[in-house]
């Protein structure tokens, strides 16, 4: 839930900015993979069935019809050490 909310945070981060390329790296594989569905005309509700998920998977579907070119890509968590060490201190913060 967490990364499909980062991804929906930093598609309106996009839109924002007037932004309509990008080439978005996520360290979620699922996130990612859910995505390029989305981009490739797959209906949200096919991509998760989960119906916790559906109403953000339905605002990410939105934000990626706007947009032009966008692209995902998957980067392995090690690669992603700069974002990901914040997100391990958070959680052991608690």
């Amino acid at each position: 839930m967490t990364e499909l909310m980062a991804l929906k945070q930093c598609l309106e981060i996009l839109m924002e900015a007037n932004l309509h390329n990008a080439i978005i790296e996520a360290d979620s594989e699922l996130v990612s993979n859910a995505a390029k569905k989305m981009c490739n005309g797959m209906a949200h509700g096919k991509v998760s069935k989960h119906w916790r998920l559906s109403q953000v998977f339905q605002c990410i579907h939105s934000h990626l019809q706007t947009l032009r070119t966008i692209g995902f890509v998957h980067v392995r968590r090690k690669a992603n050490m700069l974002a990901n060490r914040p997100a391990n201190e958070g959680v052991l913060c608690k």
